[in-house]
């Protein structure tokens, strides 16, 4: 019985290093897509050695998904920012959702692409006219 137990508490360990590693990669995607890949590289690597992260991918813990989720939330946004590709909304939304399930007061954050956005096209309005 307490093999069986030590089993599964690894096996959950194992699911939480993998699930670590997608916000180590949204990292990298976003120091590559604001800067130069080399500070993606940089800011993945600090990421990776990070004590306080790397202890917490040994523990059964809702940080480590909501973290992936939640940078994965913000590359959506500076795609958007950037780019404003209905693709990039879905998956915003969709990884939006995701967050709220595990943490619900990361829903404000779901206007900052708008209000970037609505900022944005007033500017052009305003240098138009």
């Amino acid at each position: 019985m307490c093999l069986r137990l030590i089993t599964h508490h690894s096996s959950g360990i194992n699911w939480s290093t993998r699930i670590s590693l997608g916000a180590i990669l949204f990292l990298f995607l976003i120091g590559k897509r604001l800067f130069h890949p080399i500070t993606g590289l940089i800011a993945s690597g600090f990421a990776a050695v990070y004590p306080s992260y790397v202890w917490s991918t040994s523990l059964i813990l809702t940080e480590v998904p909501f973290l992936t989720v939640f940078t994965g939330l913000l590359y959506m946004q500076v795609r958007i920012i950037q780019d404003n590709k209905w693709r990039d909304h879905l998956g915003m939304g969709l990884l939006l959702g995701l967050c709220v399930l595990i943490r619900p007061n990361i829903l404000p954050l779901a206007v900052i692409p708008n209000v970037f956005l609505w900022v944005k096209t007033k500017k052009m309005e305003k240098t138009n006219a």
